[in-house]
């Protein structure tokens, strides 16, 4: 009996100082999250950026604080007081600095507000070159707006970059029509150089001058080529063209390669 009760009490006291150990790192643990915080100096948070910032950083060391058991029994009460004293004052102070502010958020409100409405009244243009250096200086300008009120972050964001999209999406689609246009203009140039390569050899000379004139009239009818393909689809042209003259033997003076 009394070696199973002494087994009994080495077992305990294993326990026992097993946990005033894990209590004594716990108390360790919670006193450092007590310094961390305490260590903020409020005087260097001079902007809602850094104010948020650090706000993260005090959540995180709430949520670790919560991870953490129990300190010994005579110092629990004491560090969660100092806790508690270390977050109420960086609190307080977030909340005083954004009422000593709540003025300029205001007025970056109404700033962000006006170019939302100069950013709906350019949406639908279809002056690409005028209305494109517009919107793209109201988003700089956008940028250079500190925050405004939380409660009108979202939504007054969302006012402005639908307005800033659609605009551009718009700006995509004209874009896209104008390319597969010029690709199609030079695929038709293209054709046309191809039949002044082509002209019957066996047409009579005058005959076959006043087909390549109107060629050529067709030629410079057609709409723009992509600018890459510019200067080779008319050196093309001329190419042929002189060609052809040559070969029916009109003088340069008479030859006609513009229109």
């Amino acid at each position: 009996f009394r070696e199973a009760s002494a087994e009994i009490n080495r077992r305990y006291q294993a326990r026992v100082e097993g946990l005033k150990a894990q209590e004594s790192e716990n108390y360790e643990k919670k006193v450092a999250i007590c310094e961390t915080i305490e260590a903020i100096d409020l005087e260097l948070l001079k902007n809602p950026r850094e104010w948020e910032s650090k706000t993260r950083e005090v959540l995180q060391l709430q949520k670790d604080w919560r991870k953490i058991g129990y300190a010994p029994r005579k110092v629990n009460a004491k560090v969660f007081r100092r806790y508690r004293a270390a977050c109420d004052l960086f609190f307080n102070g977030k909340n005083d600095f954004y009422q000593s502010i709540r003025g300029e958020l205001e007025e970056n409100l109404q700033k962000k507000t006006e170019l939302c409405e100069r950013a709906e009244a350019m949406k639908d243009s279809e002056d690409w070159r005028e209305t494109t250096p517009k919107m793209i200086a109201i988003q700089h300008e956008w940028k250079e707006i500190g925050m405004v009120p939380r409660r009108n972050a979202s939504r007054i964001w969302r006012r402005f970059i639908a307005a800033c999209d659609h605009f551009f999406e718009q700006k995509k689609v004209h874009t896209k029509s104008i390319r597969e246009k010029e690709a199609e203009n030079l695929k038709l140039k293209t054709e046309v150089t191809d039949k002044i390569k082509n002209i019957d050899t066996s047409l009579p000379a005058e005959e076959a001058v006043e087909i390549l004139k109107g060629l050529m009239d067709e030629w410079h009818s057609i709409g723009f080529v992509p600018f890459r393909d510019k200067d080779r689809s008319y050196n093309e042209l001329t190419k042929a063209a002189d060609a052809q003259y040559s070969r029916l033997n009109i003088d340069k003076s008479e030859r006609k390669l513009d229109s």
